[in-house]
């Protein structure tokens, strides 16, 4: 202020280095909250690509610290950020190489340290890890639908939601097979059961691409729940037919990845 910057300014240069410790006050400003995540961004990617990364028992540089830091300012912000892209971006600007695998070692880092700082606050383990599965790298969208997902759990369509995801999914579960809406054959359909379960499945994918929130994909797998039961109760899925068995299972494959990008339900206890 003596220097004749603004009050904007002035408070964005004072509030880039909040948070200064766990518990310490975050930046209230927009420009606050940008400068003192691309200091944590640039210090965190140019340390990580010269090999400074944090020991077991040594952190000389505070990068634990620091990356905590960066995840309380995303998580808290309205900053929709996708980490692994940033620190992409933030690589090709170094003034040294940064190859992909520090990169991939630091994103596992930061997002470690925001499973950490979660479970400190008293979160339940099995809610955070389905959180951070499908939005590790974007620390806001991960606390967005952690809470979503808490106002949610003891809820009685969540049940009906976990069972009618649960079915198909742990049949896919280590089958490796790759989801793909368009490559299911309808023609292959055998009785009615199918055909309901599919028209129940399109239904329930556009609305989840309308609003892909934790609510909706909770309201559309709770919808499912009688459609799935009735498939799994009249229809074998394991058919002797190839072509009909593999269309059954990717049909399963793509029930399961409704929750692709939003949370992973089979980490939630009870799966």
């Amino acid at each position: 202020l003596k220097e004749g910057m603004s009050k904007q300014v002035a408070e964005a240069i004072f509030e880039s280095v909040l948070p200064r410790s766990a518990n310490d006050e975050l930046p209230h400003s927009v420009a606050g909250s940008l400068v003192a995540a691309a200091i944590r961004i640039d210090a965190l990617v140019g340390l990580f690509g010269v090999g400074l990364a944090p020991k077991a028992t040594t952190d000389p540089f505070g990068l634990r610290r620091m990356a905590l830091a960066l995840v309380q300012l995303l998580a808290n912000s309205n900053f929709n950020m996708d980490l692994k892209k940033t620190f992409d971006k933030s690589a090709a600007m170094q003034p040294v190489s940064v190859d992909a695998e520090s990169l991939d070692a630091l994103l596992t880092f930061v997002m470690k340290r925001m499973e950490v700082w979660l479970l400190e606050a008293g979160e339940r383990y099995d809610l955070v890890r389905a959180c951070l599965s499908e939005n590790g790298a974007n620390p806001h969208m991960a606390l967005n639908r952690l809470n979503e997902l808490k106002e949610l759990i003891e809820t009685p369509g969540f049940a009906s939601a976990m069972a009618a995801y649960g079915r198909p999914s742990r049949l896919v579960k280590s089958k490796n097979i790759a989801a793909n809406p368009k490559g299911i054959k309808t023609e292959l359909f055998e009785n009615d059961y199918e055909k309901n379960l599919y028209k129940a499945y399109t239904h329930a994918l556009s609305q989840v691409h309308k609003d892909p929130s934790v609510k909706t994909l909770s309201k559309v797998l709770a919808e499912m729940a009688k459609d799935v039961d009735a498939y799994f109760e009249n229809v074998f899925v394991m058919s002797e037919d190839v072509k009909v068995r593999d269309n059954r299972m990717l049909l399963c494959a793509n029930l399961s990845a409704l929750s692709k990008g939003i949370v992973d339900l089979s980490e939630v206890q009870g799966f």
